[in-house]
């Protein structure tokens, strides 16, 4: 069809359609053209698609698609397919045209005007027509089907309706767009990026072993190396200590011990356990000691993890110091209910220094492991001045003090050990006890809020020590009952039930000799107050005869004198164990080098009077002490 058919055929045919379609108010029946909230408001007679319109009346949205008639000032979308729209007024019969001369356009510029018929000048030579506001056409500037014109494309995502634009635009390096000009398309082609290699997997954390292979399963023992909970009950003195050929265990310090039967092997350098499988780890005689670790007691999930985690978090805790300032003293350092790590030590003119877990204040051995190498034991000419770093895991089970050996040398003896304390959730080893009441004393000051009642004549006697996590109790050698507590919960008196405390009585620096009498009691109180004759069952930390002994206490009357002849060592921990009879009685056991087990072992002393009998209920918690003498507590539990 050449140019003067078209112009003849839009002037015959379209313009009076599109005159008609003025004449019946506007008809607008695009697919795409309206969604319910673009309908507006009518004009009567007026008919739309609506895309998203359901067939009622008046219309709604959320359908499928329904045709909109004007009425009134509402759409109606109710209308059947079989409802016949309002018969338009017949367009009234063409006058005939005179022969047309080919239709013009204004073409001075883009956009200019036309009217209906006459047109004075040609548009642009191949530019398109468009509508014009007022019913007009025009010359739309550019070539039909350039994109430069008055177009839409309506774009989808995945099959979702995106807004209707008149252009896109690509972007991005793995974006291309091209026309396609023979198929009258645009072309988008995206480019798949160059795929990154993909990473090896790696197995995954197994309970306990961090891993399958045998290099991840490792961390289970280095996580492990810092597990102070996974610290048997201490070695000492003549022992022989069998490990069999399945199992292994890490021998982190020791002293005076071998494997097998002859030689000497030790760890006094204890920087790193030594590994010992299907041996015999014996102890040659008094004062032998051997601090081991068995790595399959903690229980982690990712072992891995938690050794690192265990590193950064020793490398941002505070920093806990002993200093030494003279020879031959035990300075105490007392780790917390859940253990600490030991992270350095320095000897300046000492012979050695190491770690006690029982003194010789009552003329025994003392218990204890070398902290660094030493080279003699006199002082006079095998001194030496050393400092190295550590990670030897230390729990109340192995150490509770520092002794300085002889020194030598010109200047001052002095040194110090460096540790970090740890917090409850550090620990890995399940304690599966149900406690009535608990305090592990890990907070920086006593609660007399809501769980101690206090009483003490001097504000800190009775005090949580926070460079050892202890509570710290002192007296004023002036009364029973001025310096003490007790819980504020209670329980009924049952059979069973058991009141549970660790005890370090101190030597040295900051102790006494046998001569100093400690009286500090712990048991279960009436909770009326803090005297000695308040403790309905209580074990009494006492001096008889310039001797260290035990006695039992009920209501206020002596049951007498307990236990070993001394009864307990200064410079020694000790764990006492209160359990209630069934006939208002109770049993009372203890644990404690060098007198009873090591704490923390399966065996027990049990140290009960021939007497015991206290019929008071409810029962409490409780601690008290009379004399002006330092002592401390830890973790005391009932259960």
């Amino acid at each position: 069809m050449n140019r003067t058919r078209l112009w003849i055929f839009f002037a015959a045919f379209v313009l009076p359609v599109l005159a008609y379609a003025t004449s019946m108010d506007k008809l607008n029946l695009n697919p795409s053209a309206f969604t319910f909230s673009a309908l507006g408001t009518p004009t009567p007679g007026e008919a739309r698609y609506c895309s998203n319109c359901s067939k009622t009346n008046p219309c709604t949205s959320g359908g499928s698609g329904a045709t909109a008639l004007g009425e009134g000032t509402a759409w109606n979308c109710g209308v059947s397919s079989s409802t016949p729209l309002p018969t338009a007024t017949p367009a009234p019969t063409a006058t005939p045209q005179p022969t047309a001369t080919p239709l013009q356009f204004f073409g001075s510029s883009p956009g200019s005007k036309v009217t209906t018929t006459g047109l004075s000048a040609d548009p642009s030579t191949d530019n398109c027509v468009k509508w014009i506001a007022g019913g007009k056409l025009g010359d739309a500037g550019a070539a039909c089907g350039t994109g430069s014109g008055s177009g839409s494309f309506a774009p989808y995502d995945e099959a979702t309706p995106l807004p209707t634009r008149s252009a896109f635009n690509c972007v991005g390096p793995l974006i291309t767009c091209s026309d396609d000009a023979g198929n009258s398309r645009t072309n988008i082609t995206i480019t798949n990026p160059t795929p990154v290699p993909t990473a090896t997997p790696q197995p995954t954390p197994t309970p306990s072993g961090g891993g399958s292979t045998p290099n991840r399963a490792y961390f289970q023992n280095l996580a492990a190396w810092l597990e102070p909970l996974a610290i048997e009950p201490m070695q000492v003195n003549s022992f022989s200590y069998s490990i069999n050929s399945s199992t292994t265990k890490y021998l982190a310090a020791s002293y005076y011990t071998r494997v097998g039967s002859g030689g000497r092997l030790e760890n006094r350098f204890p920087y790193q356990p030594i590994p010992l499988r299907n041996v015999t780890l014996a102890g040659l005689g008094s004062g032998a000691a051997a601090i081991i670790i068995d790595p399959s007691l903690p229980t982690y999930l990712d072992a891995e993890a938690t050794y690192y985690s265990r590193l950064n978090t020793l490398d941002t805790s505070a920093t806990q110091y002993v200093g030494l300032t003279a020879q031959n003293t035990a300075y105490p350092l007392l780790p917390g209910a859940y253990g600490a790590i030991i992270t350095g030590v320095s000897s300046y003119n000492f012979t050695w220094v190491a770690a006690m877990i029982s003194g010789n204040n009552n003329g025994g051995t003392p218990i204890g492991v070398n902290l660094q190498n030493e080279i003699g034991d006199t002082g006079s000419t095998d001194y030496f001045r050393i400092g190295h770093a550590l990670r030897l895991p230390i729990s109340k089970y192995v150490v509770n003090q520092v002794l300085s050996g002889p020194s030598g040398g010109s200047g001052s003896a002095l040194g110090g050990v460096s540790y970090v304390l740890l917090p409850s959730s550090w620990g890995a080893v399940t304690d599966s006890t149900s406690y009535i009441f608990r305090d592990d004393f890990m907070g920086a000051s006593l609660n007399t809020g809501s769980t101690w009642t206090r009483a003490q004549s001097t504000t800190g006697n009775v005090e949580i020590k926070t460079q050892y996590q202890w509570l710290g109790l002192v007296g004023d050698s002036t009364a029973w009952g001025n310096n003490g507590l007790h819980s504020q919960s209670s329980t009924s008196r049952a059979n069973g039930k058991v009141f549970l405390v660790d005890v370090f009585i101190p030597s040295g620096a900051d102790g006494s000799s046998s001569s100093t009498t400690p009286n500090l009691m712990v048991g279960w109180s009436d909770g009326a107050g803090q005297s000695y004759t308040n403790f309905s069952h209580g074990l009494d930390f006492t001096n008889a005869s310039s001797v260290l002994r035990l006695t039992v206490f009920e209501n206020g009357t002596s049951r007498g004198n307990v236990g070993a002849n001394p009864g307990f060592s200064a410079g020694s921990t000790y764990r006492v164990r209160i359990t209630l009879g069934s006939s208002n009685n109770a049993t009372y056991e203890i644990q404690g080098l060098p007198e009873y087990s090591a704490i923390g072992s399966a065996s027990w002393t049990d140290i009960t009077p021939g007497t015991t009998s206290s019929s008071t209920t409810p029962l409490y918690a409780g601690a008290t002490i009379f004399t002006n003498f330092q002592t401390y507590i830890s973790d005391m539990r009932l259960y």
